[in-house]
This record gives C-alpha cells, structure tokens and sequence, in this order.
C-alpha cells in the first residue's frame, strides 16, 4: 500500500508486471482505464500470483484472473424488452445471461415498458452508465427510443425494427445500428419475384401502422416507376382491431374489393398476429382457391409455420409464398447459434427469432467495445435525462458498430424465398441485392419454368394472376338495337335533304 502511493512504487510494481507476465499487463492495462485501480490490481498480481520461486503456476494464473475479472468492471449494455410479451421477454432474457457468462463482456439491465413509459425506461438505463441499448421492439416505439437516445449520443441497436425511415438525412447525428434489413431490400425482393412470374397487376393487403405502410412504400415506388405494371387495389385494415372474438368478421370490406379487382395477386405485409384472422376469412371469401398467388412478408413468412401447428386445417395456407430474412429460423446462422445454446443444455424453445436478434445486437457491441478498447476513447458514459449533455465516446463506438457491421453485411443481405407446401415451409430460392434472385442452389433460372413450386389449391404451374380469362373461349357478341335519332318518312314528295322529309324525337334535330 505504501508504494501504490508512491510514484517511484506505482513505476517498478509496473515494470516487473510487465517483465514476468507481460498479456497479464497487457489485459489489465487495457481493460483498467483508471491509474489507481490498475496500479491497486497489479500490486495484488505481484503479492498473491507468485510461488516461492517467483514463477507463476497454472493455479495461481487462474486466481490471478480471477482477480482481474472481478476488479475490472465490465461495460453495461441496456435491453429493453415489452412485459406484455412475458414468454419472449423470458426467452431473450435466457439467451443474454447465456451470452453473458460466455463472453462476461456486459453487464444487461431489463426493463419492461409500455409505450408511455418508454422515455422513463431509457432514462433509468442512462443511470447506469449503459454504453448501447439493444431493442427488440417494433419500429413504432423504436422511433420514440431513438428520440431519446440520441441527444446524449447513446447508439440504440434495434434488434427487428425494419421500417426504411427510421434514419435520418442528418449523418452527423447518432440514431441506431439496424440488425435486420430495411423493408426497402424486401420490397425488392417481392418486386424482382413479381417480374419474374409476369405478375404485372397486383393488389396490396396492409395494415394501418407504421409496418404496414411504410413497409410497402418502395413497392409502390418500384411498380409506380416501370409502366408495365399496374397496382389495382392497396387496402389498409385497422391495425388496432380486437382479434378475441374469432366469429367476427374484421376484414370484410378490404378483402371484397380485391375480389372484385379481378386480380388475383396478392402482397400481404402486417404483423404477425393478425396472420390466422386475414387467412381465415380470405378462405370463406375463396380467395384461398386456385388461381390465386399469396406473397406474405418477414413478419408472417417467419411464424407461420407455428401458425399452422397450431391450425388443424394447415393446408389453408399451401401454397403461399414468403421472404425471410437469411439469419431468421431455419437460416444457417440462426442454426449455428441453436447449435451452441443447446450443446449446453439449454432449451431451444428459447430461441425466438427476437432473442437472436438480441443476441446479435450483444455481439457487435462487444466486438466493437474489444476494437474501441485497443487505442484510447472515451469509454465511461456519464449521462441522464435530467441535464443536458452527451457521451463522446458514443460517438466513436457507434461509428465503429456501423463500419463493423457495414464490412460484413453491405454486399450481403440475402433473403429466402419460402414456399409452403405439404410438409410445411421449404427453401425455393434465394434473393441477395447484389445478384437478386436465383434458386435454392443459388442458380439462375426461369422461375415461371418450375415444377418444384406448390401454388394456392395445389397447383404447380404459375397462374396467370387474373381471375378471367378468354382463352381456350369462343367469343360471342351480341348487338342490341337502338331506335335511330331520326327517320325518313316513306313516300315523301320533297327534296330528300328537305326537313320536311324527316321525323326526330327531337325537333332542333331537323332544323339543323
């Protein structure tokens, strides 16, 4: 103790770490920003690591670090999760404590929140000095915690908000690390799916919130902007419509007029839970018959298939067609991940697409955090809503999220196109935004060409997307008779073009 307070003690209590055990220096001086406690952690190192000999056995290594690792500090990364999703907030919060003890490279606060109470909820994570928040919330409240966030620089992860508008035209701004991809590439993806088929005259089914609109936006601006296609009917149904009452019918009006449409293509892009409703009554409507082309997005695409274990009459929904995600389940880093969490003898039923993302958005912070920890930076957040100010090293470690990310991801994002046929969803094809669209095997095909797509009523030839069609019809044309404006009169003794040869229901007829 009487050398740690002396100058001369802190320098050769430093010098000899770094002599004998130079990665335990190493780790200590990158990992202990604050002089006293590194030089408090290293004087502990020399009085309790080393036998009589003065080496360092593999015994007292281990007590060595376990020493460090309960002085330093580890970073806090905030998840905020929705209490009214207790079994998915459940599973995320299994599946961090998992990621934790495994890498012990951040410390999660959980917080449940409603969307009045978000504001409070970020605050009380900014308390305790959080360097990011991972979200797992849609992209209505991820919009309100940006807000929040960004004026005191803390980066939001948002682990499934996908709306494209959710980043701003100010870069100098902090806003969040997007884990899944805009709706902007999906949209694409179904446009580019539309072109290949010559599905030119769709309708869109939506709902009215902030991922049913905007999340077709670029659909409409893609087809708006090639003038062989036309979009026939675009119905928005009340996104805040009770579902409890299974007897009443709730989409009636939307799904009339795209029947009427006589177009027979249709985009569906809601949220999940109100998947089983819209395809019950698109049934009894008969828009679930042959000739019909259902192309759902991520939101239902991904749950579908625990839609249909749980609907006995599963079948309704053969022969939709779907965008996932790459990494969402049944994608090969989603396994990857399920892989190691069960080898542990963890549950696999907590891995919920959402916890995955969860899990993803703590994996980048801490590689991040690891890049940001090798040179100096402003690594102690120190803000709260009650004053003004910001974190500059929010800044810094939400640039290098973004270039982390940007490096493995830009030429990336890749989404499979899933079919549902008998045994359930099946891998079709593949889109990616840098080769769009190709088969399972990665191949480029003529799509309209294949055999091994199940369309709706079991069909494997593509419809033409039009409910009525002339051919293989003869064409009858009837003529109906109309009585004549005027009428010449028989026998007349004047001039053919004299008036007084013509008779008309209307008088001004024959002066003219």
């Amino acid at each position: 103790k009487q050398c740690i307070n002396a100058e001369y003690g802190k320098q050769w209590y430093q010098r000899r770490v770094r002599e004998r055990w130079p990665t335990i220096f190493s780790f200590v001086s990158i990992r202990i920003k604050d002089p006293i406690v590194r030089n408090q952690t290293i004087v502990i190192l020399l009085n309790n690591c080393s036998n009589n000999s003065g080496r360092m056995s593999f015994h007292h290594l281990f007590i060595c670090l376990t020493i460090c690792i309960s002085i330093v500090q580890p970073y806090k990364v905030g998840l905020l999760l929705n209490s009214e999703d207790q079994d998915n907030a459940d599973s995320i919060s299994s599946l961090a404590d998992y990621f934790l003890i495994q890498l012990n490279a951040s410390h999660a606060e959980f917080h449940d929140y409603s969307y009045l109470s978000i504001m409070s909820a970020v605050c009380a994570l900014f308390e305790k000095d959080v360097v990011a928040i991972v979200s797992e919330s849609d992209s209505t409240l991820t919009k309100v915690q940006i807000d929040i966030a960004s004026r005191f620089n803390i980066p939001i992860i948002a682990g499934r908000a996908t709306n494209p508008f959710l980043e701003s035209s100010n870069k100098e701004t902090i806003e969040l690390v997007r884990l899944f991809p805009s709706d902007a590439y999906q949209s694409q993806a179904v446009f580019d799916l539309l072109k290949e088929y010559h599905w030119r005259e769709f309708s869109i089914l939506a709902s009215a919130d902030d991922y049913g609109t905007d999340g077709v936006i670029h659909l409409l601006y893609q087809a708006a902007h090639d003038e062989t296609f036309k979009i026939r009917n675009v119905q928005h149904f009340n996104a805040g419509l009770d579902l409890s009452n299974s007897s009443v019918r709730l989409f009636s009006k939307e799904l009339q007029l795209i029947r009427e449409s006589l177009v027979r293509v249709i985009v569906l892009n809601c949220a999940q839970r109100f998947t089983e409703k819209v395809f019950k009554e698109a049934k009894d409507y008969g828009l679930m018959e042959e000739s019909f082309v259902w192309i759902v997005t991520d939101a239902v695409a991904t749950q579908i298939k625990e839609i249909s274990n749980k609907d006995p009459d599963h079948q309704v929904y053969r022969g939709v067609i779907g965008t996932i995600p790459s990494y969402g389940k049944g994608s090969d880093r989603y396994e990857k991940i399920k892989e190691s969490y069960v080898s542990t003898g963890q549950d696999s039923g907590d891995l919920s697409v959402s916890s995955v993302m969860v899990l993803e958005g703590l994996h980048w912070v801490e590689r991040s955090l690891s890049v940001l920890d090798r040179g100096q930076w402003d690594n102690l957040p120190s803000v709260n809503c009650k004053s003004p100010g910001s974190w500059l090293g929010g800044i810094e470690l939400f640039n290098q999220m973004t270039k982390t990310l940007s490096e493995e991801r830009v030429d990336h994002i890749t989404f499979n196109i899933m079919n549902f046929q008998s045994e359930g969803f099946v891998k079709i094809g593949v889109w990616q935004n840098s080769t769009r669209l190709a088969d399972h095997n990665n191949k480029k095909v003529r799509w309209i060409k294949r055999d091994d797509v199940v369309f709706v009523g079991g069909l494997k030839s593509a419809p033409s997307g039009f409910g009525m069609s002339l051919s293989g019809h003869h064409l009858r044309i009837g003529v109906v008779p109309e009585l004549p404006i005027t009428t010449k009169k028989e026998n007349c003794t004047h001039k053919e073009s004299s008036p007084k040869c013509w008779e008309a229901g209307m008088p001004t007829f024959l002066q003219s």
